[in-house]
């Protein structure tokens, strides 16, 4: 910790000293001012390196897994909202038409229910827009954006492999030859 006592040092001289500071809180990256007077403190002077920055900073310190595990949380984490409410909704969609509730344990409330049986199809649109487009698109879109690329060429390229006109991976081994679309 001795190595940072000048750099702390100057950052106080920056804050406006000692006396300007009324709260400070840190977590593992950043630390937070509250100071007395705004007006003492020296903000251009604090703001030293851009995020960017930072991030090529800290992957320096990492070793192989850190830095894959970084990437990778880097690729995902933009998705987690549309899994989180893909499977909240598919959640929701199983306890309509999966669990038998209803005359003496025999029906579901899709089964009794014309409006719940069209809500659990709708339900199924957006849990298959999700799972089955939406994550490819998604993960092919954060890789390149990640990668410094264009993001359109990456959601074109997920759509590309989310294509009707692929064969269905499923169907592989008992599509015959000649309906496969290479075949022509």
């Amino acid at each position: 910790m001795g190595t940072y006592t000048k750099d702390s040092e100057e950052l106080l001289k920056l804050v406006g000293g000692k006396e300007n500071i009324a709260a400070v809180s840190h977590c593992v990256t950043r630390m937070r001012f509250v100071p007395v007077d705004p007006k003492k403190a020296n903000v251009k002077g604090i703001e030293g390196v851009s995020k960017d920055a930072v991030k090529a900073a800290a992957g320096a310190n990492q070793n192989i897994l850190q830095r894959g595990a970084a990437i990778a949380a880097e690729i995902f984490a933009p998705l987690i909202p549309a899994i989180i409410t893909g499977g909240l909704i598919l959640g929701f969609r199983n306890c309509i038409d999966s669990l038998y509730l209803f005359d003496n344990g025999t029906k579901t409330l899709v089964e009794l229910s014309q409006f719940w049986a069209g809500m659990d199809h709708f339900l199924w649109l957006i849990g298959e827009a999700v799972f089955h487009l939406g994550i490819p698109v998604g993960i092919c879109w954060s890789v390149v954006r990640k990668m410094g690329g264009t993001p359109i060429l990456g959601i074109i390229l997920g759509l590309t492999l989310v294509s009707g006109q692929l064969l269905n991976a499923y169907a592989v081994s008992t599509t015959p030859p000649e309906q496969s679309t290479y075949s022509q």
